[in-house]
């Protein structure tokens, strides 16, 4: 449903040549932070909801102030007042999960703050604060980004982490289903790596930019890992249960003595067996390799498992750098990942 006519016939009616003004601080405020747009690659504020919160606080200042104290969960805006100062239990269990909820004046049952990611609500919370205490124009208008491939390269290496890029053509789809596809795919990276105990410090997602009606031909999408440990022993410890839990110690002893040698330590029974797995890169390459219809069933979204399962190639520490003096977007992408602050 295309609501923009009656939203724009509210805002004509609500919205006061003065307020235009307070609207603009705010779009602006939320570009230099980077939470402007409300589409699923940026996650943040659209333009509707800039200007329904002026209406509400009737400066960019006094919403500035009162959004310092803002917790999620606990933020409730309803202009036209639809439900009277309290939200219903069904749209409670509606909008669960959201940081903020912001009742559409024009359409009771919608929350024009629903892409607000917990992440992107939080920044704007701590750019608030921040503003309030020492106000700066650099608060709307921050030194341009640039992309030092001397300075990636050695915040890199002072790291002491390793870096894996997972590359793959971008799949044929718009933005609003790509970046959501993107995510869930690096969280499950994520998680298989760790199930292997390979530690995950951090991920983040790239991909080239496709204009609209434009085919993915040629263009890249992009999941990186920042792994805390990437090589591992041939063995693991196993703690079982304590040796007198019967039941629990005869099973552990039975599924472990098979595998490796068990002994008792303090009162528990403990197991040394041999990993399957003992480099990062091969483990990740092996979990990407397999057919389509696997790669989905293990969790790896659906038009990526599709765009992977044609092929993909790993991009490692040096290979990441020389990729990054080709690709400015792609340094770009590596520089605000390594230089990224609260604020």
């Amino acid at each position: 449903m295309d609501r923009t006519p009656f939203h724009n016939r509210w805002i004509s009616r609500n919205l006061s040549k003065k307020l235009s003004g307070e609207v603009r601080l705010l779009k602006r405020f939320a570009k230099a932070l980077g939470v402007y747009g409300s589409d699923t690659r940026v996650q943040g504020f659209s333009g509707y909801l800039c200007e329904l919160l002026i209406v509400r606080y009737g400066s960019f200042e006094a919403l500035v102030r009162e959004a310092a104290g803002w917790e999620p969960g606990k933020v409730f805006i309803d202009v036209q007042n639809h439900h009277k100062g309290k939200l219903p239990d069904g749209l409670k269990k509606k909008f669960e999960g959201q940081p903020m909820v912001v009742i559409d004046p024009v359409d009771r049952n919608r929350n024009v703050a629903a892409a607000f990611s917990p992440a992107n609500f939080a920044r704007f919370i701590l750019a608030c604060e921040s503003f309030m205490k020492k106000p700066s124009i650099g608060f709307f208008f921050p030194a341009p980004r640039k992309a030092d491939l001397n300075k990636i390269r050695k915040t890199m290496l002072s790291r002491g982490s390793k870096f894996i890029m997972v590359k793959f053509q971008r799949p044929d789809v718009i933005d609003d289903v790509l970046w959501p596809q993107l995510r869930r795919t690096a969280k499950r990276l994520k998680d298989i790596m760790l199930e292997y105990d390979f530690l995950v410090l951090d991920w983040a997602v790239h991909s080239d930019f496709s204009g609209v009606g434009e085919p993915a031909k040629g263009l890249s999408s992009y999941i990186m890992l920042e792994l805390g440990v990437w090589k591992l022993p041939r063995i693991r410890k196993v703690t079982g249960p304590p040796v007198f839990i019967r039941p629990r110690a005869a099973e552990f002893r039975k599924k472990y003595q098979k595998l490796g040698k068990v002994w008792v330590e303090d009162d528990r029974l403990v197991a040394e067996v041999k990993r399957e797995w003992l480099d990062a890169v091969e483990k990740l390459r092996d979990s990407l390799s397999d057919p389509l219809k696997d790669l989905k069933a293990k969790g790896i979204a659906s038009h990526v498992a599709e765009s992977v399962a044609r092929g993909f190639r790993l991009v490692e520490d040096d290979a990441i750098l020389r990729s990054c003096s080709k690709d400015s977007n792609l340094a770009l992408f590596m520089s605000e990942y390594l230089e990224r602050s609260a604020v």
